[in-house]
């Protein structure tokens, strides 16, 4: 694939951002996904389709532990293998609920990021839902991914209703603090509807937290090359650029620092909007690294930033990053 500049949006892109924040690097790396949208969308054919599943980035965050897209599944095997979560039951306007990765179980939390101070809360009027099982899409008309266990096999876990209120948006929080050792040294999610951040609205993003309480903040930008011929003149008029009714693989992998809990935030795809009537979902909400035995798998080495997609000189984005110690604030 080459790499289509699209002037407008990058210059946005360059304003919006904070010189505090820098391009991917250090000892955890992030592997972002292209965005997918359904060929049923209004857009359809302008965008790519596809299966997310079939994603280069889910393959290269697959081979850091030797696998392929064929070692997936949601439950265990002979040697390592990528384990991917996969609802039973469905459940409705839930503050939290608990799933199996694997033997262990993990909970997946309702919760709300509050842009004027820059923490995260708990989001009062907001719930988790379970939906679709076994349909070919997660919310808006998100592609869901396909696996050897079945095409959308699995309910998906969405955000139900708006924030608690203005400058509060939905984010679902992982906690991997269940495994042996604290956490995983890899996390991954194909998420749907995420909103990455029109112009003068809020980038979405993830919070990595470590067992030590530091953590990363990872912004998921846009993807310049949806729509890179069209002028942005107003609310949703090209918002597929940002993020809305698309998918993406989302992965993050370490070679040595247990990750306890994953945080993603949803975005706006609106001009000047600020993210509290947005939502996400994500299909089987979680996929890890795991032995035979279920304990996390460790990766012998993770690639360097330079060969990953949407790193900053890559191919097809732009990914930032910014670092904060133990008790800072994004």
């Amino acid at each position: 694939m080459r790499f289509i500049h699209s002037r407008k949006l990058l210059s946005y892109l360059v304003i919006a951002m904070s010189s505090s924040m820098l391009c991917v690097q250090g000892q955890v790396a992030l592997f972002l996904g292209m965005e997918y949208q359904a060929q049923s969308a209004p857009n359809a054919g302008t965008v790519r389709g596809g299966d997310p599943a079939g994603d280069p980035a889910f393959s290269s965050w697959l081979a850091t532990a030797g696998l392929g897209v064929g070692d997936v599944s949601s439950s265990l095997g002979s040697g390592p293998r990528a384990v991917w979560g996969k609802f039973s039951t469905a459940a409705s306007n839930v503050s939290s609920y608990n799933y199996a990765l694997g033997s262990v179980s993990i909970t997946a939390s309702i919760s709300g990021w509050n842009s004027v101070t820059n923490e995260q809360q708990v989001s009062g009027s907001a719930s988790l839902s379970t939906f679709g099982n076994n349909g070919s899409s997660m919310q808006a008309g998100s592609p869901r991914p396909g696996f050897p266990s079945g095409a959308g096999s699995g309910y998906y876990l969405g955000t139900e209703g708006r924030a608690t209120s203005d400058d509060v948006r939905n984010g679902v929080s992982f906690d991997l603090s269940s495994f042996a050792g604290g956490g995983v040294y890899s996390f991954g999610i194909f998420g749907g509807d995420l909103e990455t951040g029109g112009p003068g609205s809020p980038f979405g993003f993830l919070r990595v937290t470590f067992l030590d309480d530091s953590y990363e903040d990872i912004i998921y930008a846009p993807d310049p090359t949806l729509f890179v011929d069209t002028v942005y003149t107003g609310n949703n008029n090209i918002s597929e650029t940002f993020g809305n009714e698309t998918s993406r693989f989302i992965g993050i992998s370490s070679a040595d620092k247990r990750i306890k809990s994953a945080l993603f935030v949803v975005g706006d795809d609106d001009k000047n909007d600020n993210g509290d009537s947005e939502q996400l979902s994500f299909i089987g909400s979680g996929i890890t690294f795991l032995n035979a035995d279920g304990t996390p798998y460790q990766p012998q080495s993770v690639p360097e930033p330079a060969t990953l997609l949407f790193s900053c000189a890559g191919l097809t984005g732009l990914v930032l990053r910014r670092k904060r110690a133990s008790g800072a604030k994004l």
